[in-house]
Parts: structure tokens; C-alpha cells; sequence
């Protein structure tokens, strides 16, 4: 996710898990990309609350990640919305990602739900969705090898990406 993908899901009335937006920022820190104001108010309001609850936004627990179980609830719905999207009933969209996640249907109705809020409502606009992801990965990208830090973190590894938020933060 993106700020620019997180605040258009804002304006149109979802609301992304804040730990999300809080990943999203140490991305755009990282990667040196700026930060929009409306992006920037929003994660001050998250942090404020953090600072005033005495606790960070939390990441919603489930499968361990790696596991190879583990798929993220927009996973989910993407791969839902493209059975979906190809004619499938929604009934055996469903079984069918039960069976190869290794879910029960419930489990997967549930991912779908919450991951809805990152894919388009219409065919139409899951379609420019694609459209747009396709030209994105024929852009020139860098190899970083195998980077476990969730969203990639500018190229940098956990331990290297805490490093420098630690020298940003000393000034």
C-alpha cells in the first residue's frame, strides 16, 4: 500500500488497519519519498492516540507470517475478485480459495471482507486496477534479494531500516 492508495480509500469512506498507515509512512521515510500533508495530519492523529492510549497501533494477529499459510486478507480478496472477475460464481470462488489456502469457507468470506476495502467496486475499476499493476512491474526495479521487511522498507532489511529511523530521529 501507498499513501496515495491509502488516502483515496480514506476519502472514500474505508479505513485501513493503522498499523498499515504507520508501515506506509516508515516506507515513504525510508525511501526518502514526501509525505502529503493529509497523509502526514492523519498519521499524527494515529500517533497522538498512541501516545495518549500508551500503546502503538497493533498488527491484527492470525497465522504466523511465513508460515505458508499466511495470506493477507487483500490477498485473499485479490485473488477472490479476479475468480470473480473471470465469471466465476461466488460460491465456488469461495470453495475454490478454501481448498488451495487450506481455509474454511468462513475464514475466507471473512479475508474477503476485510480486504474488499483495497480493490476497486466495480469490474471496471478492479480492471484499471490490473491495468495499472501490469505497467507498474515492467518498470526498471532493483533486486534487493530476499527482503522479509513487510513492505520492503526502501531495499533495506529490518535491522537497517531501525537503524536509520533511529538516526532520523536523533536529528
Amino acid at each position: 500500500m501507498r499513501q496515495e492508495a491509502a488516502l483515496a480509500l480514506r476519502r472514500a469512506g474505508g479505513s485501513p488497519p493503522e498499523h498499515s498507515v504507520m508501515l506506509v509512512l516508515a516506507e515513504c521515510l525510508l525511501s526518502g519519498t514526501p509525505v502529503e500533508p493529509e497523509f502526514q495530519a492523519w498519521v499524527n492523529a494515529i500517533a497522538a492516540k498512541a501516545v495518549l492510549s500508551g500503546k502503538l497501533p497493533e498488527r491484527k494477529r492470525g497465522v504466523k507470517p511465513g508460515s505458508g499459510r499466511a495470506q493477507s486478507a487483500e490477498q485473499v480478496a485479490g485473488m477472490y475478485f479476479d475468480f470473480i472477475d473471470s465469471g466465476m460464481a461466488k460460491g465456488e470462488a469461495i470453495r475454490r480459495l478454501a481448498n488451495q489456502l487450506h481455509l474454511v469457507d468462513r475464514q475466507v468470506i471473512r479475508r474477503v471482507e476485510d480486504g474488499r476495502v483495497w480493490h476497486g467496486a466495480s469490474k471496471e475499476a478492479r480492471d484499471q486496477q490490473r491495468i495499472e499493476r501490469r505497467y507498474r512491474e515492467h518498470l526498471p526495479t532493483t533486486d534487493h534479494g530476499t527482503d522479509e521487511a513487510p513492505l520492503g522498507f526502501a531495499g533495506l532489511d529490518t535491522a537497517d531500516a531501525l537503524a536509520r529511523l533511529a538516526d532520523m530521529i536523533k536529528g
